[in-house]
This record gives structure tokens, sequence and C-alpha cells, in this order.
């Protein structure tokens, strides 16, 4: 995440364009484990 903040300033993208890169790239590497534990609290239909 700290060079996905650092690559977009030296773009020179504004800090919530770096805000939002990183929340992407957090998002990328915690969805893979979030989706089966949310899928996990569902009831069977």
């Amino acid at each position: 995440m700290a060079i996905t903040a650092g690559l977009g300033r030296r773009a020179g993208a504004s800090g919530r364009l770096t805000a939002l890169c990183s929340a992407g790239a957090g998002a990328a590497a915690v969805a893979p484990w979030l989706v089966p534990q949310l899928t996990r609290r569902r009831p069977p239909a």
C-alpha cells in the first residue's frame, strides 16, 4: 500500500486519488480472505 501511495505522489495525483489507490490495494489484498468469511455467516437458503 505504501508503494501505491508513493507512485501516486510521484505522478502528481491528488491526496484523494492516492488514498483511493491505497484503499483499493488494501481491499484487493483482503478480499480473498473476507469473501469466505461473509459466505460462511450467511444462513443456507
